[in-house]
């Protein structure tokens, strides 16, 4: 699972630059054509919004993959290992159950929205909202490879 998960994180890697280089592309067009040729296209807020929910979701999916994210560290001076290695396992089974709800209520979410259309590129929202249960599984894969790797270390 570990080789997965490292494939997984250059794959997720690559994608997130392409995702940040469109969305510069595209706002930058539409910035330029409203301000220079008072005339923005009708795709384009739309088009930035849809990437900026799938950049926002992946970037948030590789914080918990690379252990990146926001953490307090603050009480690791002040307790003991084992306490803090419970706190640990906790926040692990807590991503696990953030991912495990991603994917139940994404998809159900990605389900409801697949007769609504996005204005200005007419595809189903459910390409938007999409993006909830692919963040769920790669949170869910996540937490637990991280949570086998710190009970082989107990």
């Amino acid at each position: 699972m570990k080789t997965l998960l490292k494939s997984l994180n250059k794959i997720l890697k690559s994608i997130l630059s392409i995702l940040l280089i469109s969305l510069v592309i595209v706002v930058s067009y539409v910035a330029l054509m409203r301000s220079v040729f008072s005339s923005s296209p009708a795709w384009g807020e739309s088009v930035a919004l849809l990437i900026m929910v799938w950049f926002c979701l992946l970037s948030a999916a590789l914080g918990v993959m690379d252990k990146i994210h926001i953490r307090m560290t603050i009480l690791d001076n002040f307790l003991n290992e084992k306490i803090i290695n419970n706190i640990e396992h906790l926040t692990l089974i807590l991503w696990m159950i953030i991912g495990v709800s991603a994917i139940i209520f994404g998809i159900k979410l990605t389900t409801l929205a697949g007769n609504n259309i996005i204005t200005g590129i007419y595809l189903p929202a459910s390409v938007m909202y999409s993006s909830i249960p692919v963040f769920g599984v790669i949170v869910l894969l996540s937490a637990i490879e991280q949570e086998v790797e710190l009970c082989k270390q107990v």
